[in-house]
């Protein structure tokens, strides 16, 4: 069905290269007169200090996968087939045979294209003895780089007999001598007998060549010992299909994702033309988009019953010249919104500045990724992806796709990460808890997930998230009380015992109530009522928690763990807001 759904993407789509071309990089231009004349040098088209044409001009030009044997390009190549160079780690005689075979393609070129002069001047050039007066470039050449022709001003390969010839030189060369019925359209036609192209490897990570995605090279690979797609029957126009499909969609950032030492990338597109890329919203939630995602359900504009249309996501990786296809899913197109409007809601929270949660500050899926890696003090920022010491887990950014896809939880193991991080980094900010309050709503024991509100929740009597709020008001207490005396702190209440209350609350809140009273003297000299505002919030929460069924744990399992995290931040950011001025409370740094 993957390989179903890549052809039918690549028959619908405008953006698919041509049958037997790719997207390569032109690093020289010999130009040639409309008798074959040559210039006296190659042009160089590459520019070393540009990123994107450091190794030439990207230009399509015809192209095909070549193995172990001889096998030219039309009309444009690399100087051992165009000129018969030889680089100092080649053998010459095997250059000769590509040579050779390039200028026996030239003239079928020229035979097959009747009066066009793009075909008759490059002919001549050969005919004409004309290449052995190309002179090497004065900077050197690689095996690896390509040369074109340009015929007064035109490139050679773009003639209009080019596709036409090419397509029927290709087709000989990769095509089985049998027709058979294909396994991806079912249709009777002419089989392959390899893939004609491969996938660049720079859009395959773990790739160390042009990756091949259906390939049997040898015996052992295949069923009974047979080589090539003989037992694997794929026509021709699907093998072409799905090859420039799947390079198309990997190119594109609006239909894949790649994440530096994740190891992966994700591939996503959609049957039809949805008004909404849905994975580039998850990844980079823009306000407009989401809000008309979210909407939906409130302003009554349902999606139509009948829609029929299936989103279809890839997950690939390498393994030197092989694409490795680590997961494969295809879902209804609606189902997907609502998982998608359900995983905002999930993470939907509070500012640390109080502020209510709204769509211009959704979290998305790469900030997620960077949140449960290590924070840098110093720079106050994440460690970039892929840097030295990020400690991320792998597969993270796929995981949480698939999470936010099909309404999934989140692996314990990746929740139990990110508190490790934050306990080490001691820091906290919304995009932290956030992820920690959609592990709390999407947890197999949570049977009403609407008791993790976005923002502080008074009715909620869980014992371990009320020990994280009157942990916040103690740390809140402290600050104040040195904001008060125009102190500042260098080591908080919070920095010094957040790792001990994480792991054993009810001995950390009775050392805090220690320093509490002296914190409430020094408030109180300064500022009484604040002073009783912080007592008395702390006698109510300490009344709820003597009211709760369940007695405070002397040792927090992982849940409660994350309990204990959310209601520290709610209490924060309840202490943090503007709304709260009247308390005279303070801003307090990220703990």
């Amino acid at each position: 069905m993957l390989l179903h759904r890549l052809a039918e993407y690549g028959r619908d789509s405008a953006d698919v290269l041509p049958p037997f071309h790719a997207r390569k990089p032109v690093r020289f231009v010999l130009d040639l007169d409309a008798a074959g004349v040559p210039a006296e040098e190659l042009t160089p088209l590459a520019d070393p200090s540009g990123a994107r044409q450091r190794t030439g001009v990207p230009f399509v030009v015809p192209s095909i996968t070549r193995t172990s044997g001889v096998a030219p390009m039309l009309a444009v190549d690399n100087p051992e087939y165009l000129f018969g160079w030889v680089a100092e780690d080649a053998r010459p005689e095997w250059v000769a045979k590509q040579h050779h075979a390039f200028r026996d393609l030239i003239a079928h070129w020229e035979q097959q294209a009747g009066d066009d002069p793009a075909a008759r001047a490059v002919a001549r050039f050969y005919r004409d003895g004309h290449v052995a007066c190309v002179r090497k470039p004065p900077d050197g050449w690689g095996r690896k780089d390509l040369v074109a022709f340009r015929v007064d001003g035109a490139m050679a390969f773009r003639s209009p007999s080019v596709r036409a010839v090419w397509s029927g030189v290709a087709l000989g060369r990769k095509a089985l001598d049998r027709n058979g019925m294909c396994l991806v359209c079912g249709r009777i036609a002419t089989l392959l007998k390899t893939i004609p192209s491969q996938i660049p490897r720079r859009l395959v990570p773990g790739a160390t060549q042009n990756a091949s995605l259906v390939s049997v090279n040898e015996p052992t690979h295949g069923y009974e010992l047979v080589t090539s797609l003989t037992n694997t029957p794929i026509c021709v126009d699907c093998g072409l299909m799905v090859m420039q499909a799947l390079t198309s969609l990997a190119g594109d950032p609006e239909h894949s994702m790649a994440l530096a030492k994740q190891h992966s990338r994700i591939i996503w597109w959609t049957d039809s033309a949805d008004e909404i890329n849905v994975v580039g919203t998850l990844d980079r939630p823009e306000a407009a988009e989401l809000q008309h995602l979210l909407s939906s359900p409130h302003t009554g504009q349902s999606h139509d019953p009948g829609d029929t249309a299936t989103f279809c996501a890839l997950t690939i990786g390498g393994n030197v010249a092989r694409v490795m296809v680590r997961d494969w899913v295809e879902h209804p197109l609606p189902d997907i919104r609502d998982h998608a409007r359900a995983w905002f809601d999930d993470l939907a929270i509070v500012g640390w500045d109080g502020q209510p949660a709204q769509p211009e500050r959704a979290v998305g899926l790469s900030q997620l990724v960077r949140c449960c890696g290590r924070w840098d003090r110093q720079k106050s920022s994440y460690v970039p992806i892929g840097d030295k010491g990020e400690d991320r887990p792998n597969g993270l950014y796929a995981t949480l796709l698939r999470a936010a896809l099909f309404g999934t939880r989140i692996p314990p193991a990746f929740v139990a990460h990110l508190v490790r991080r934050v306990r080490l980094d001691g820091h906290l900010d919304p995009s932290r808890a956030a992820l920690i309050r959609l592990a709390l709503r999407r947890h197999p024991t949570t049977s009403n997930p609407e008791v993790y509100m976005p923002a502080r929740n008074p009715d909620h009597h869980d014992p371990a998230y009320l020990c994280g709020r009157v942990f916040a008001q103690l740390a809140s207490l402290q600050w104040a009380a040195a904001k008060a005396h125009g102190e500042k702190l260098n080591t908080s209440f919070a920095d010094r015992y957040f790792n001990r209350a994480l792991t054993n609350p009810t001995i950390t809140l009775r050392r805090g109530e220690q320093y509490a009273s002296a914190w409430q003297k020094r408030l109180a000299r300064k500022k009484p009522g604040l002073a009783t505002f912080y007592a008395k919030t702390r006698g109510e929460l300490y009344h709820q928690i003597d009211q709760c069924p369940a007695e405070v744990p002397t040792r927090l399992l992982p849940k409660q763990q994350w309990e204990f995290i959310l209601g520290y931040y709610h209490e924060q950011a309840r202490a943090n807001s503007s709304t709260d001025r009247s308390t005279d409370t303070t801003d307090q740094e990220n703990t």
